[in-house]
């Protein structure tokens, strides 16, 4: 059910920034210009990707922090995965510290992006837990999600911008 809620809204976040295709001046230059609709429909698209890119990172990020405090009971050879009480009172910080990492592809992150150590120690905790979470296939995963509202974006954004049909009929 959250895979549809997230598709549907990231269908909804493309029809909005397709919207922008819809003001006077650019829909007049995009009609007359195919190289202008080409270059809009690119510029409008982008923008749609970065948007929910980085509202789905974010998303993630509140996620796997709340996944991690989860205690997981194992009752074979493990023992339980516990996070410390101390997230509650930095979780702002270690969700921002977080959702720095899941913006970065894995190949490219850094250790830390936090000034303090013991915000690290906390984020480093929690990708401990929720390994799954912060692989390539995780980021591959949140970068294809990103692309539907790119096809939102571009669907709608080419259908306002096309030429104006001609009146007469065509017997």
């Amino acid at each position: 059910m959250s895979n549809i809620a997230i598709v549907i809204g990231l269908l909804i976040l493309g029809a909005l920034v397709s919207l922008l295709a819809l003001f006077p001046p650019i829909r007049r230059w995009c009609r007359g210009n195919p190289t202008a609709r080409i270059a809009a429909l690119c510029v409008l698209g982008l923008a749609s990707f970065a948007i929910s890119f980085v509202l789905r990172t974010r998303l993630a990020a509140e996620v796997s922090i709340l996944y991690s405090t989860l205690i997981a009971v194992d009752t074979f050879d493990r023992p339980p995965a516990v996070v410390p009480a101390e997230p509650d009172a930095n979780r702002p910080l270690v969700i921002r510290e977080l959702w720095h990492r899941r913006l970065v592809p894995p190949s490219l992150r850094r250790a830390c992006y936090a000034q303090e150590e013991t915000i690290c120690q906390l984020a480093d905790t929690i990708t401990a837990n929720v390994p799954d979470m912060w692989g390539r296939r995780a980021y591959l995963e949140e970068v294809g999600t990103a692309l539907i509202s790119v096809l939102s974006t571009g669907v709608l954004a080419w259908f306002w911008t096309r030429a104006r049909r001609s009146s007469g009929t065509v017997a």
